[in-house]
């Protein structure tokens, strides 16, 4: 345990004199004959017995601390994870496991001929470990696929072959969960190999819940689980293991400057009855990939034809942009995205349940109800020859936070929804964060853990609950964490760009801290936005001078 004594080092000196002294001086009073002062019996025995009292007590007042849980709160690691767990099972709050991450892995191979991964077979990415769920066999005969263990394999553009297979990660954690194109390396060959790569991004993966997260579940855990107020809402969406993932939560509503719902009267003043819940689904962001039909509206002097789509509400509930469009047949590794010319937002308020009082599409932004009509350019289809109204597939990659449909579905539902209330589960407004430094070293300096600095800062600012700041302090003592003293930092450069409910895009740029701007109005505050970033996002560039010697 944490609080048991492992060193005598670990013991402080001046209790272990405080102690011999006390020892000798009662021993004294009864024999005054003795000389206890010095000598063996004083070194041997009085001074070991002095030291094991002391080891005794520090052990007693470090228990003490370590069932603490306001001790604990202040300084985590006096207590190890069973001890905090063991207090805290008291009121029925249990720490959440951490998850292993899973997803689909593409494999590409230069023929048609049939492929086997064994059951069981590891991938490599990252330093991590990936194995199949399964074994798996391709095929590039339709007929002969029977059970799902048979893949279909299809012709890429280039005269490659592709087939999927699911793979999970073989530790648990965040860390593992790979993003779209991710490579990965296969240990054992396969037949005609050309590459493999995650298809979208990894679900799951999921941290153990810390011993400073365990904790601050108390007061959800002492609460009622219902729709009454702000800690009692909280409390219920913590109950509910399905949504195990989510991270961070602001809920807003009567008196509240962002609550625009409940101004929906002949006067513009609010009258209560509406409550509006941003939840972060998990830590990052996910990428759903579709497969989304468009129709060619014009074609250009070149032949370029603009085409258009529709986002269906239950396409990525509660999403925030399209990142990608491609062709079918082109890898995803290598192309990039055809570029998009119109977004428009709408909604889509047709449901046999509970429909909440959504006026505006920006009120109801970044919810299960929203949806779009993108327009974009195709620069490799020659649509000279084609005529508007031609049909075309594409495939499409959308960001999101997921359960936000889920969570509409399960708060909004008319067994769990306060009959006082209308409830509108959203997505947090969505600010996508850069950050870019300069790491200057010596060639004798030790380089960098570049992979593992990226990492922590990602996971810093995706932490960040809804306080409407990144500090470029904290940016900066993850870094130091892993340099050298003689190293130092430059050029800090913090970037984020806020997608509005409103509609546009609010900047932010500055080289200490990105500070979201109040504006009620537009439903864009602190209480509204979470800050989003990934290690590509990061830049980190290493400058090396050579070291002066006098």
């Amino acid at each position: 345990m944490v609080y048991e004594i492992t060193d005598l080092t670990q013991l402080d000196p001046s209790k272990v004199e405080e102690l011999l002294l006390k020892l000798t001086t009662e021993l004294s009073a009864e024999n005054p004959t003795l000389d206890l002062k010095r000598g063996v019996f004083h070194d041997s025995v009085l001074y070991y017995h002095g030291v094991l009292e002391s080891a005794l007590r520090e052990n007693l007042a470090r228990y003490q601390s370590a069932r603490s849980l306001q001790q604990i709160e202040a300084d985590p690691t006096l207590a190890d994870d069973t001890t905090v767990s063991d207090v805290l099972s008291n009121w029925g709050i249990t720490r959440t496991e951490g998850t292993q991450a899973k997803g689909e892995v593409t494999i590409v191979v230069s023929k048609s001929t049939s492929v086997t991964i064994g059951a069981g077979s590891t991938f490599e990415a990252d330093g991590m470990s990936y194995t199949s769920n399964t074994g798996y066999t391709s095929t590039a005969n339709s007929a002969a696929v029977a059970t799902e263990n048979d893949r279909l394999m299809t012709q890429l553009g280039d005269g490659n072959w592709e087939f999927t297979i699911f793979v999970t990660a073989v530790d648990s954690g965040s860390e593992a969960k790979l993003k779209a194109n991710k490579l990965l390396v296969p240990d054992s060959s396969i037949t005609n190999y050309v590459t493999s790569f995650a298809t979208a991004d990894f679900s799951a993966g999921i941290d153990t819940e810390t011993n400073t997260e365990l904790v601050n579940k108390l007061q959800d855990g002492i609460s009622a689980k219902a729709l009454s107020n702000r800690v009692n809402m909280r409390a219920l969406l913590r109950s509910l293991s399905q949504f195990v993932s989510v991270t961070n939560q602001s809920i807003v509503g009567y008196g509240d400057a962002e609550m625009l719902r409940d101004k929906h009267s002949l006067f513009p003043i609010s009258y209560g009855g509406r409550v509006d819940w941003y939840v972060r689904g998990q830590a990052t962001l996910q990428s759903v990939t579709l497969t989304k039909e468009a129709t060619l509206i014009s074609v250009d002097a070149s032949g370029n034809g603009t085409w258009q789509f529709s986002l269906l509400k239950g396409d990525a509930p509660g999403f925030y942009e399209v990142s990608r469009i491609i062709l079918p047949s082109a890898d995803p590794a290598e192309t990039g995205t055809f570029g998009i010319t119109s977004d428009t937002r709408g909604l889509d308020l047709t449901d046999s349940g509970f429909i909440p009082d959504i006026v505006t599409q920006a009120e109801g932004a970044f919810t299960a109800y929203q949806t779009a009509i993108i327009q974009f350019v195709d620069t490799v289809t020659d649509a000279t020859a084609l005529v508007a109204g031609t049909k075309q597939n594409y495939t499409v990659a959308v960001r999101n936070t997921p359960h936000i449909q889920e969570l509409q579905s399960y708060m909004g539902g008319r067994d769990t929804r306060s009959y006082g209330s209308d409830l509108l589960i959203k997505a947090p407004v969505p600010c996508f964060v850069e950050i870019s430094c300069v790491i200057n070293k010596s060639t004798a300096d030790a380089d960098p853990d570049i992979a593992g600095i990226k990492n922590t800062i990602s996971a810093l600012v995706n932490s960040t609950g809804f306080i409407g700041r990144v500090d470029g302090s904290r940016v900066l003592d993850v870094i130091h964490s892993y340099i050298q003293n003689s190293v130092s930092v430059t050029d800090l450069d913090l970037l984020g760009r806020i997608i509005s409910p409103a509609g546009g895009t609010i900047w932010l740029h500055d080289s200490s801290s990105l500070v979201v701007a109040d504006s009620p109005g537009d439903m864009v505050t602190a209480k509204t936005v979470q800050f989003f970033t990934s290690p590509s996002d990061i830049s980190v560039t290493i400058q090396t001078t050579i070291p002066t010697f006098t």
